[in-house]
């Protein structure tokens, strides 16, 4: 299953049933921002549903780059090699980073994550 896919299934699982066809809204009723109680509860959702169905395929693909669990190739240690992997490695990191599970760190908002 992609993270794209993941994801969605993941955010779509916690709309409640009645949410679907406006049952119980009026539209006259402005929409109401959810509170961080419900907001952290989501996260922590989608954190343990990350942690279930992902993270294995995230840690075989993508944590070398974007963890601070990277295993390093065997060139890593000929002169420069290290100099250029360090450095791609810092900005991956930058962009993503695996290292604490989800809400990912980098410079993106956690709904940009989940995009």
């Amino acid at each position: 299953m992609g993270l794209k896919k993941f994801l969605m299934i993941a955010v779509v699982a916690f709309i409640p049933g009645d949410a679907f066809a406006h049952k119980n809204h009026h539209h006259s009723e402005p929409p109401q921002a959810p509170t961080p109680q419900s907001q952290e509860a989501l996260l922590g959702r989608i954190n343990e549903l990350y942690k279930f169905n992902v993270k294995q395929i995230f840690q075989k693909k993508c944590f070398d780059c974007h963890s601070q669990n990277t295993q390093y190739p065997w060139y890593y240690k000929i002169p420069g090699a290290k100099q250029l992997i360090d450095g791609d490695i810092e900005e991956a990191k930058e962009h993503l980073d695996f290292s604490n599970d989800f809400p990912f760190g980098g410079h993106g908002a956690p709904s940009e994550d989940l995009e």
